[in-house]
C-alpha cells in the first residue's frame, strides 16, 4: 500500500504528512476565506480537481468525497498539493498555456494549508461553497464503440502493462475525430494508449495475441510484444483518469482504413491479486470527410532506434543527458507515418505525449528558430505513472527550415532507481521498448499549414 499511496501523493513529498521527510514547493500566501472549512471552502477544491480518482472504485488508494473520508488525510493532502504532486499534472506553467489546466491555484493550495492549520473543521454542511467552474474537454459524441473480446485479470502486481486487439468494424474509410476510454474497473486501470494498426501489419499484432494465453499479451511502453521488433503504428490517443476523452481539433480527423486493427495498451495498477476483472472499452467519434487530416507522430532520433547503444544511459550516474534537434517537416520519423503527406509550407502542433521510462527524470519540447530556442512544453519532475496527452491553448507553427528541440534527462543512480520490492541495483541503460529500458520521444498531433 506505500508504494501506491507514494504514487498518489507524490513520491518524494508525501511523506512529510507522517513527519518522515522534509519536502519543497510554492509558499503560497493568498487565502480565499479568513476561516475556512471543509463544506464552505476545501470541498470544492477538492471536487473539482481530485475525485475524479478519489472516490469509491477509483483508481486512488482512497476516496476524497465526504468529510469523514478527507479529514484522516488532511496533513497528507496538505503537503501534497503545496509540492504540486497532487493533482497530477506535470507539465510547468512557464512555457506555453496548455488546455484543461488541472494545478491549483496559490490561494487554492493556501486555503487547504490555512484549513490543515486551524485543525481542518468542518464547518456547515448546509452551507456548502460555491462549484469550481471546471473545463476538462471531453468527447462529444460517440458514434463506434470497440470493447475488449473478453474480461482480463491482471496478473502482475502492482503493475500490468497488457494490450488488446480490437476489431474495427467499419468497411469504409473514415476518420476519427475525437477518442474516451472507458474502464470497467476504475480501482485498476491507470492509463490506456490506442495506437491504430493498419492492414499490411494486422498479422503481426495477431501473432502477438495468438502466442500467450489469456486474454491479450504483455507489452510495454507500446503495442509491441516484450523482446518483439519495433513495427509502424499510428498513435490514436491517451486517456488517463479524470480526462474525460478528447475532441481532436475541429474539422481535423485521423484517417481509419477499412481492414485495420486498434491495439489498446491498460496500464493496471493494484496492489493485491485478489482484484476484480476488466474490461475496458474505447469510444470514437466519426467523420466522412474532414478539411484536415491530422496525424499523430513520433518525434525522437533515429539513430537511438537503429542503434540503441547510441543513447547510452549508464549505471551510476545522477544526471545523463541525450537531446536531439531537426525540422519536422523533414524528418524522418514523422513522415513515416504520414501515409506519404508531405509538409510543405510547415505544420500545426496541436498537442503533445511526451514519453520517457521509469528512470526519467525531466524532459522538455522546445521550437529553435533565429538561434534562440522557444520551450513550448517542459515536465520537470517526470514521473511515468502519470502520463498524459497535453493540448496548446494557442498551437505552435513549425515553417520550413525551423525544428524542434527535445531534450531528456535521466537519473541512473542508486537513488533514482524505481521502487521495487528489492534492493534494485543500477544498470547500464540504452534505448528500448522493455521496461528496464529508455526512451525519449515526443508524440505529436499535427497537422499540415
Amino acid at each position: 500500500m506505500t508504494s501506491l499511496l507514494a504514487r498518489f501523493l507524490g513520491r518524494s513529498c508525501w511523506f512529510v504528512g507522517l513527519g518522515l521527510a522534509a519536502c519543497g514547493g510554492e509558499e503560497p500566501t493568498a487565502v480565499t476565506s479568513a476561516s475556512p472549512t471543509y463544506h464552505g471552502d476545501v470541498q470544492p477544491i477538492l471536487d473539482a480537481r481530485c475525485t475524479t480518482c478519489h472516490a469509491e472504485g477509483g483508481i486512488a488508494p482512497f476516496a476524497l468525497t465526504t468529510y469523514a473520508e478527507v479529514a484522516p488525510f488532511a496533513a497528507l493532502i496538505e503537503e501534497a498539493v503545496r509540492a504540486r504532486t497532487m493533482p497530477p499534472w506535470l507539465a510547468s506553467s512557464d512555457h506555453d498555456a496548455l488546455k484543461y489546466d488541472e494545478t491549483l491555484s496559490d490561494a487554492q493550495i493556501a486555503t487547504i494549508r490555512a484549513w490543515v492549520d486551524a485543525g481542518a473543521p468542518e464547518g456547515d454542511a448546509s452551507r456548502p461553497g460555491k462549484p469550481l467552474d471546471v473545463t476538462r474537454g471531453g468527447l462529444s459524441r460517440v458514434d463506434v464503440t470497440l470493447a475488449m473480446p473478453e474480461a482480463y485479470t491482471p496478473q502482475l502486481f502492482p503493475d500490468d502493462y497488457r494490450c488488446f486487439v480490437l476489431d474495427w468494424p467499419l468497411d469504409e474509410a473514415r476518420y476519427v475525430t475525437g477518442f474516451n476510454s472507458v474502464p470497467g474497473n476504475d480501482a485498476i486501470v491507470h492509463h490506456t494508449l490506442a495506437f491504430l494498426v493498419s492492414p499490411d501489419y494486422v498479422p503481426l499484432v495477431e501473432g502477438f495475441d495468438a502466442a500467450e494465453e489469456g486474454p491479450g499479451y504483455g507489452c510495454f511502453g507500446g503495442p509491441t510484444a516484450e523482446g518483439a521488433a519495433q513495427f509502424p503504428v499510428a498513435f490514436m490517443g491517451a486517456w488517463a483518469p479524470g480526462m474525460g476523452g478528447v475532441d481532436l481539433p475541429a474539422s481535423t480527423g485521423i484517417l481509419v482504413e477499412p481492414g485495420s486493427k486498434v491495439v489498446l495498451q491498460l496500464h493496471y495498477s493494484g496492489t493485491t491479486p485478489a482484484t476484480l476483472p476488466d474490461a475496458t472499452a474505447m469510444q470514437f467519434s466519426i467523420a466522412e470527410q474532414v478539411t484536415t487530416e491530422g496525424f499523430y507522430v513520433p518525434f525522437f532520433d533515429i539513430q537511438w532506434y537503429v542503434n540503441p547503444e547510441s543513447m547510452p544511459v549508464p549505471a551510476g550516474v545522477a544526471d545523463v543527458k541525450h537531446s536531439f534537434q531537426d525540422d519536422p517537416s523533414t524528418n524522418v520519423t514523422v513522415l513515416s507515418l504520414t501515409r506519404g503527406k508531405t509538409f510543405p509550407n510547415g505544420m500545426t502542433i496541436h498537442s503533445t505525449l511526451l514519453h520517457q521510462h521509469l528512470l526519467g527524470k525531466s524532459i522538455a519540447l522546445s521550437k529553435s528558430a533565429n538561434g534562440e530556442n522557444d520551450t513550448l512544453i517542459e515536465i520537470p519532475d517526470w514521473d511515468f505513472h502519470w502520463q498524459r496527452e497535453y493540448f496548446f491553448e494557442t498551437p505552435p507553427v513549425v515553417l520550413p527550415g525551423e525544428e524542434l528541440y527535445l531534450e531528456c534527462h535521466w537519473d541512473n543512480s542508486a537513488a533514482g532507481q524505481p521502487p521495487t520490492d528489492g534492493v534494485q541495483q543500477p544498470q547500464d541503460v540504452t534505448w528500448g521498448e522493455g521496461t528496464q529500458q529508455e526512451m525519449c520521444l515526443s508524440f505529436l498531433y499535427v497537422t499540415a499549414l
